[in-house]
């Protein structure tokens, strides 16, 4: 293509400028000294030589997009898929979004989320399981004992258990006083035949004091006459005891 040179001084300047577009270039001196239109960046020079059009950086790969990249006039723009949000990172923007921790999962109550990259899945919670498609809890089964009508002899022996042993704490709650009664008795014939004792002693003494009382009051000669059938009757009181 042919160009009009215009003077060293100013080759771009009015009524030179090869016509560069207005929008999205401008007119520069090139290496040789002559003018030229440079676009702006995101756009290319077109085969004219003075209009400039779009640049598809998606397309050329001269993007910082590690996902999905769209391009717009004179630029471009990054996308994340799903499971991803966008950020400021020059070289990889989109990051994982944790469902789990924003609360943003869809696990119902007997379930727990499981945060993986890019997205999540729900688990059965401990003591549940999985049944139909659903997570329930684990409940034991309930089971009615069979009842049998005929008595048995463990059944037996059950109800009169009690029953011995009630009778064993009677016999035994009766026979304890019992061991203890040989002693009280022991006693209570002791303490009797000491008090007779000390009786039959009083009863002796008093006795022997009347008698001697008796004598004192008779006259001389009838107590010297009596002095030995008295003596007599004592000794004879007294030895009758020994020759029993």
């Amino acid at each position: 293509m042919k160009r009009d040179f215009v003077s060293a001084e100013n080759p771009c300047g009015v009524g030179n400028n090869p016509g560069c577009d207005p929008d999205t270039a401008w007119c520069t001196v090139n290496l040789t000294g002559g003018a030229m239109c440079v676009c702006e960046k995101g756009y290319k020079l077109a085969d004219d030589g003075v209009s400039c059009q779009d640049k598809d950086e998606c397309e050329a790969g001269e993007n910082h997009c590690d996902q999905l990249c769209n391009n717009t006039a004179g630029s471009y723009t990054c996308h994340c898929e799903e499971g991803y949000e966008l950020t400021d990172d020059p070289v990889k923007p989109c990051k994982d979004i944790d469902e789990c921790y924003e609360g943003t999962d869809n696990c119902t109550v007997n379930e727990i989320c499981v945060n993986v990259i890019g997205t999540h899945y729900c688990a059965c919670a401990p003591g549940t399981s999985l049944r139909n498609g659903l997570c329930v809890s684990e409940v034991p089964a309930m089971t009615t004992p069979a009842m049998s009508t005929e008595p048995t002899t463990d059944t037996t022996k059950s109800v009169h258990q009690p029953m011995e042993a009630v009778d064993l704490a009677t016999t035994e709650s009766t026979e304890r006083p019992a061991i203890s009664k040989p002693t009280n008795v022991t006693t209570i014939v002791t303490s009797v035949l000491s008090v007779a004792a000390i009786l039959t002693v009083l009863a002796l003494i008093n006795w022997r004091i009347r008698a001697h009382v008796k004598v004192g009051n008779l006259p001389h000669d009838q107590s010297t006459a009596r002095d030995a059938p008295v003596g007599e009757e004592m000794s004879e009181a007294t030895h009758q005891p020994l020759e029993k």
